[in-house]
């Protein structure tokens, strides 16, 4: 493999496993590309809060990253951000359908100004800390029902939120971008086009980086179009069958510390 200088990370269900953080190996191997010269950065559907409380040691990473299923892309290595947003009728529009086809879901509504609202009732301090928003970063749901917002998510406890997608991609197939995610229990829906490609990649332009020196690393849908536009694509065991297709390599899961082993295999000087 020639000299990597980008390394774009998923974070779920790639760098970490479902309620757990980055293992030893995976926060030692990532450190060292860092101090190798390699830029790193990650991509997720994470608010850049969560991203840091979930990547624990690593969460030096979210200096540079793409949040928000791709709607948000921050650097404070560069200084850069950049966002796309739903306007209020639209937001307004897509919660009143939501809330007729899955009247017990959860509704989540993020601007790219870091506030989230959840409705119609806000949730137990505990869950507020699973999505590491304080309280003084909520808004009334019934005020950011009809604002802009980088991101609305949907999560229901019972059945799917397929029905509700078809009938978003019915209503509005250019003006939205809606991606299930954990079995379709969970919906992020954002700015049409968007996605973690399209903001990655106006991300490392700003960097002076190109696709071509990149590694990729993710197992989902929504990290489909990143491995595909990446030079080099490393997609997770047991991940999404249209991540699976573009790969150039398949590794172990997060609680392996598959990445970590992918790293230390193919970047001189990385050693576990």
């Amino acid at each position: 493999m020639p000299a990597q200088r980008a390394l774009i990370f998923d974070i779920d269900g790639t760098l970490v496993a479902a309620g757990g953080r980055p293992t030893p190996a995976t926060v030692s191997a990532i450190t060292q590309c860092r101090d190798l010269g390699h830029a790193c950065f990650v991509a997720t559907a994470r608010r850049p809060a969560s991203a840091r409380s979930v990547l624990g040691e690593l969460a030096w990473l979210v200096d540079s990253g793409a949040f928000h299923a791709g709607a948000l892309g921050q650097c404070r290595v560069s200084a850069w951000q950049d966002a796309t947003t739903l306007p209020g009728p639209l937001v307004d529009a897509v919660i009143s359908l939501a809330e007729r086809l899955v009247p017990h879901a959860t509704i989540s509504i993020h601007s790219a100004a870091g506030h989230a609202a959840f409705g119609p009732v806000v949730p137990s301090e505990a869950v507020l800390r699973g999505w590491s928003v304080h309280s003084d970063e909520l808004t009334p749901f019934a005020q950011a029902r009809y604002a802009s917002a980088c991101k609305l998510a949907v999560i229901t406890r019972t059945g799917t939120l397929h029905a509700l997608v078809d009938e978003l991609g019915r209503r509005w197939p250019q003006e939205l971008s809606a991606l299930l995610v954990d079995g379709g229990s969970f919906v992020n829906i954002t700015h049409g086009g968007t996605s973690k490609a399209a903001m990655m990649g106006r991300l490392l332009q700003q960097r002076g980086r190109s696709w071509a020196q990149a590694i990729a690393c993710g197992d989902d849908l929504s990290d489909a179009q990143l491995l595909g536009a990446a030079g080099y694509a490393v997609a997770i065991a047991g991940g999404h069958p249209a991540t699976l297709a573009v790969a150039d390599a398949v590794v172990a899961g997060p609680a392996d510390s598959g990445v970590a082993h992918f790293l230390a295999r193919e970047i001189p000087g990385v050693r576990l």
